[in-house]
């Protein structure tokens, strides 16, 4: 199998485990305990100050909804700091990315230069 065939394989497994990586630490950070919205209002707040801000954050509608417009719309224009929880996920998937793309390509380069034939 050449190389563009292996990485356009890694690619197409790659991309539905991002999605699932993402929609799991979506959930959750969705399903830790207390009101996310409480976090961004003042210690005394009106109800529509609530309602507002709810809205504001899209969290009045549908989970999956709110995965793919919110979640993944602000991680690709880059507002990545909606909760601290958010920000922690997305860190630790940054690193987990990092290390995956790293050890790749060590392993490609040990093949290249013929260190271990064991693959």
């Amino acid at each position: 199998m050449s190389l563009v065939k292996k990485i356009i394989l890694w690619f197409l497994l790659f991309v539905p485990l991002v999605f699932i990586l993402l929609f799991s630490s979506y959930l959750i950070s969705r399903m830790a305990p207390g009101d996310p919205v409480i976090e961004y209002l003042p210690p005394h707040f009106t109800a529509e100050q609530y309602n507002a801000k709810l809205q504001e954050l899209g969290l009045d509608r549908p989970i999956f909804e709110q995965f793919l417009f919110f979640y993944i719309g602000n991680l690709f224009t880059g507002n990545w700091v909606i909760s601290i929880v958010i920000l922690l996920s997305l860190t630790f998937l940054i690193a987990v990315l990092a290390a995956v793309v790293q050890q790749r390509y060590m392993e490609y380069r040990r093949r290249k230069r013929g260190i271990d034939k064991n693959y």
